[in-house]
C-alpha cells in the first residue's frame, strides 16, 4: 500500500483523506442541516411554542 508524500497511509482502494479544511465544512453543513430539521419541528410541534 503505497503512502502519501507526507508519510499517511492512503485510505482503502486508493483513496485520499479529505484535508482538515474539507472536514470542517462538511461538519459545518451537516449541524446546519441538522439545526434546520430541529427548526422544522419546533415549526410543526405546537407544543415547543
Amino acid at each position: 500500500q503505497r503512502a502519501e508524500p507526507d508519510g499517511r497511509p492512503r485510505l482503502a482502494g486508493g483513496r485520499r483523506r479529505p484535508s482538515p479544511l474539507a472536514r470542517a465544512v462538511a461538519g459545518l453543513c451537516f449541524l446546519a442541516c441538522a439545526a434546520a430539521v430541529a427548526y422544522g419541528l419546533y415549526l410543526i410541534v405546537p407544543q415547543f411554542h
